[in-house]
């Protein structure tokens, strides 16, 4: 089923962007409930939720709520440090993440964090934790690179030094798509790791000033870009011969006309192939002019709100740009095809005389959206044609509970929803046809216990899943049955498909996880209290 995602704004106020091609800038859309507003890192798991580090603790954002991992008044002693310098995610989907002190491992499932190697880490500063695609972990802290294995064994420490003899630091890491690890060291060069010898060897001669900082493969050549910290980037091409296998390009120039050479991260999109890198005081884009072996700084300029003193830039799996900010708003760069569309929905401005305030909205297709607007209820909105239809205009619906809608779902019928009356025990599928609304069906549990609906979500099997605000339900849609899952869970606040499993989500206190295929069912007690 074609899926379409609307950004919409009810406000004329938008961000004018001299930009290198059709992209737009957003707000981290979760800052306001995060503890603090300045992020250092930002991850994205292998089931699409986003994960902060803040000086406030590990934030999860799974997309209906922030959850956070930290020491405080209800969980003391948790983290040694509250600071989170590094993210990453094993291959058994665990989480881990370092600190100012100590580095950890969080189970997702049952939200239990282990301190990783307590007697190695717990008092160093951890600033980059990295998964190969052979599942090892590599964490570096101090003058030390450690590699780890998934079950968190420590397998082998490589100590850094420069090469005057004192102890270095490792300043970048990338593993090529030959599968090759390769390091950059502080006052050093780049290294390779050396699978047969267990060692890292120097992949070439450093560049006189030895200040490399971060480095990445070319997506589409086999060379690599490496920043500085004071040379701006450079292209590393190790096929090229010894004596120009760098190359320079001029500075970069930030909003003010100053040249910056220091380069702190760098992502490359995978959209048009942009060198996108946080200076000192902004973010700077830049293309590899081909013919003139050089790189070429584009138009792009930074919106001022969006603050000088950012961190890490991180692509996610649909090819925006996150980019983490100390003293500003963390923003995300999206590109063409990813770029939200903004809609002010004249036509219920007008219709209903004060400004919209949208509770929940779903794909209706063809250009439409199914919208609930706080005081009319549901409705269908022609983003294409501006034309609004209010349940209430349709005598046949006027006697369903429709005026109070917050959730709603699609179904696995193009155009179709599910929707939830507020508090109630029922359960809506509606359709259209054209602008105008049909009844379905009407679904409610048989019981006559005191329960309401809070989440639906319909899989693949013909199988509705339902929340309510005491356990989990589902209804056989080919045999109009319904089955209890679990009564005991407590309210269900989120439904979550990943590709094995449906999670119910029932904070403070509960989990639930069911495995379809098999039919079998597992609960999950979390801590208590959660983490919030």
């Amino acid at each position: 089923m074609k899926r379409i995602y609307f950004l919409l704004v009810f406000s004329l106020i938008g961000v004018s962007l001299r930009a290198i091609s059709n992209i737009r800038i957003t707000p981290v859309p979760s800052l306001p409930q995060l503890p603090v507003s300045a992020i250092h890192r930002i991850f994205q798991d292998s089931e699409g939720m986003m994960w902060y580090g803040t000086v406030n603790g590990l934030c999860c954002d799974d997309g209906y709520q922030i959850s956070v991992i930290r020491s405080d008044i209800n969980t003391p002693g948790l983290l040694s440090d509250n600071t989170i310098q590094s993210i990453a995610e094993d291959e058994t989907g665990r989480i881990w993440f370092g600190t100012d002190h100590g580095a950890y491992i969080l189970d997702k499932a049952t939200r239990q964090v282990t301190p990783l190697d307590a007697e190695q880490l717990q008092t160093n500063f951890i600033y980059s934790i990295r998964k190969t695609s052979d599942g090892y972990m590599w964490i570096a802290t101090g003058h030390m690179l450690l590699r780890y294995n998934t079950l968190g064994e420590l397998q082998k420490t490589y100590l850094l030094y420069d090469h005057e003899g004192k102890p270095s630091w490792m300043a970048g890491f990338c593993e090529s798509r030959q599968k090759q690890i390769l390091i950059t060291v502080g006052r050093e060069g780049i290294y390779r790791y050396d699978k047969k010898t267990d060692t890292f060897t120097r992949y070439a001669n450093p560049p006189s000033e030895r200040n490399l900082t971060c480095i990445v493969q070319d997506r589409t050549h086999n060379y690599f870009w490496v920043g500085t910290s004071s040379s701006g980037l450079l292209l590393f091409n190790p096929s090229a011969p010894k004596d120009s296998v760098y190359t320079y390009s001029p500075l970069p120039v930030n909003p003010m006309g100053e040249t910056e050479g220091e380069i702190l991260y760098m992502e490359q999109d995978s959209h048009e192939g942009t060198l996108w890198m946080t200076t000192r005081s902004s973010l700077i884009a830049m293309r590899y002019d081909e013919a003139h072996r050089c790189l070429r700084q584009t138009d792009f300029r930074l919106p001022a709100e969006y603050g000088n003193m950012l961190n890490e830039i991180y692509q996610d799996k649909e090819g925006n740009l996150w980019v983490a900010s100390f003293d500003g708003k963390s923003f995300i760069v999206h590109f063409t095809e990813n770029a939200p569309e903004e809609f002010t929905l004249p036509a219920l401005q007008q219709r209903v005389r004060f400004q919209p305030a949208i509770m929940a909205l779903s794909d209706a297709g063809e250009g439409k959206m199914w919208i609930s607007q706080e005081r009319t209820g549901l409705g269908l909105y022609d983003l294409s044609r501006h034309e609004v239809m209010l349940y209430s205009d349709i005598l046949a619906l006027k006697s369903l509970a429709l005026g109070s809608i917050k959730q709603m779902t699609e179904p696995r019928r193009e155009g179709n929803v599910w929707v939830i009356p507020e508090g109630r025990n029922l359960i809506y599928e509606l359709g259209r046809e054209g602008m105008r609304m049909k009844h379905i069906r009407t679904l409610s549990l048989p019981d006559k216990a005191k329960r309401h609906f809070t989440q639906t979500y319909e899989d693949r099997n013909g199988t509705l899943w339902a929340g309510t605000n005491n356990g989990l339900f589902t209804f056989s849609l080919r045999d109009n049955q319904w089955h209890t899952v679990c009564d005991t869970l407590g309210q269900v606040s989120a439904l979550k498909k990943t590709n094995r499993e449906i999670y119910g989500l029932a904070p403070p206190i509960k989990g639930f996880i069911s495995n379809p295929p098999k039919g079998n069912a597992k609960k999950y007690l979390l801590p208590s209290p959660l983490p919030a």
